[in-house]
């Protein structure tokens, strides 16, 4: 009878068969979902906050979640999806505990109406991201995160927004069009105003 306990992870395991092997008792195997996701959860999770220590809080909620939902998760289904999902979730409790939050900046520090576009430094990345934040809808920004920066398809995007696949793409088309009409007010401001000196 071998030991589940001490077996040694192989780096290729899939997030499914780790998440067979925890509900098999394997302790370690939830490490390795930890290690594997942690840094990806964190960073999704300081897009939506802002605020480093509420992602930590945030994050170690989702991975409690995680943890006491691991029955429930269907391993047919995407498990990226289902994680990105509850820490979705475990966000939007977050925000409703807090009071509003403020207006946004001006909309001339949005740099590009693509994601991915011209952004040539972490800073400015940073930059639009925060102001995309402000900007847009709760689940404009998260279709558009989870698109451009966790490169994830329109289908495991509607997995774990729990939308159908034509709403995420409703909520990209909307989101992209936002930021490229405050970009573009953004413009026809300086413009006018260079114009005026």
């Amino acid at each position: 009878m071998s030991d589940i306990h001490h077996m040694s992870l192989p780096t290729e395991t899939t997030d499914e068969e780790l998440v067979r092997m925890v509900l098999a008792g394997c302790t370690n195997s939830y490490r390795s979902i930890i290690a594997r996701y942690e840094n990806k959860l964190m960073a999704f999770l300081l897009k939506r906050l802002n605020e480093r220590s509420d992602a930590q809080d945030v994050c170690q909620e989702t991975f409690i979640a995680i943890y006491r939902n691991l029955e429930s998760f269907d391993t047919e289904k995407s498990f990226s999806a289902w994680i990105y999902g509850i820490a979705r979730n475990k966000a939007n409790d977050h925000f409703r505990k807090l009071k509003p939050l403020p207006e946004p900046a001006n909309a001339s520090d949005i740099l590009s109406t693509t994601p991915r576009t011209d952004l040539d430094s972490n800073e400015q990345a940073e930059v639009f991201w925060d102001e995309a934040r402000r900007l847009l809808s709760d689940d404009q920004f998260t279709a558009l995160w989870l698109h451009y920066q966790q490169e994830m398809p329109v289908k495991m995007i509607s997995e774990t927004m729990k939308q159908s696949p034509s709403n995420v793409k409703i909520h990209l088309f909307r989101g992209r069009k936002a930021l490229a009409q405050s970009s573009l007010l953004a413009e026809q401001h300086e413009l006018a105003a260079t114009v005026n000196h």
